[in-house]
């Protein structure tokens, strides 16, 4: 027995340890090029590289012949945080409605109208750039930063969908029928009992629809070449001149500074991630 007895505790002690090295080992992985990005912020400048690209960022800059025009960081900024804030709100509202109708409503073709809603998270953003490009021209928004808002909204509504109606699926049909019975509309029912209880999955959706907007490149490279109007993951390249020489110091300061709202918007949302992520896993 007392053999048997420290095979288990041995076997408990590597249960444990294994665990514990795997994740300091991807730990390890996911903050060395963090560490290198900061570390070469302040290369050829230091904190230097921090204030010009916040205080002292030109109209236009003239390198080895070329003109290239620099915007100020602040205009970026309020570009990015206008179109991830409209981005936000409109991805939310549209993906909880629709997933309280899947979620606790009975109508025809539900399951395949949701499964063909799915879809939308197989398809590559890149696939469609060409559709957004001739609609936004066609409609008078191209080289505008709203040009942005309906793809964005496009790409993130089948996630975030999922997630609330995953979540709403573990709320209790008898909960909602005893509401209605004592007389709660099916507005109160949604926005007093199934947004709160949905708290943790709307939590998630909502840094999911932060950071696919907020991170967005491609889209806002392809689509807007007016510098008042181009959002903040554009800024790093305008610190490369066209001949091939750049301030990498000042590169690296500009992505750190991009980098930091992920981090704010995770730090008050990330006790709820979790739970957001595994509901309607169990039942």
């Amino acid at each position: 027995m007392k053999k048997h007895g420290i095979v288990r505790k041995k076997n408990q002690i590597r249960a444990n340890i294994l665990p514990q090295v795997f994740c300091t080992f991807m730990l390890v992985i996911w903050l060395y090029p963090l560490c290198k990005i900061i570390q070469l912020s302040f290369k050829s400048g230091g904190w230097g590289n921090y204030h010009k690209v916040l205080f002292e960022a030109d109209t236009f800059s003239v390198v080895n012949g070329y003109m290239s025009d620099i915007a100020n960081f602040w205009v970026y900024l309020g570009n990015s945080l206008t179109v991830t804030f409209i981005d936000m709100v409109v991805v939310l509202s549209i993906a909880s409605l629709a997933a309280f109708a899947f979620s606790k409503m009975d109508f025809k073709g539900k399951e395949f109208l949701y499964m063909l809603t799915l879809v939308g998270m197989m398809m590559p953003a890149a696939g469609f750039i060409v559709p957004y490009f001739i609609t936004s021209k066609n409609m008078g928004l191209l080289n505008t930063k709203f040009c942005l808002i309906g793809p964005h909204v496009a790409a993130a509504i089948p996630m975030t969908m999922m997630l609330l109606r995953n979540s709403m699926d573990e709320i209790s049909d008898e909960m909602i029928e005893a509401s209605v019975i004592d007389g709660c509309s099916r507005r109160k029912v949604f926005t007093r009992m199934m947004l709160p209880l949905s708290k943790p999955a709307f939590a998630t959706s909502l840094i999911f629809a932060f950071m696919g907007s907020w991170n967005d490149y491609l889209l806002p490279l392809v689509m807007i070449n007016r510098a008042e109007e181009m959002t903040l993951t554009l800024l790093p390249q305008k610190y490369t001149a066209f001949a091939g020489v750049s301030n990498m110091g000042t590169i690296f300061a500009s992505l750190v500074l991009i980098s930091i709202p992920i981090f704010v918007m995770y730090l008050f949302a990330q006790k709820y991630m979790v739970a957001g992520m595994t509901a309607g896993t169990i039942k």
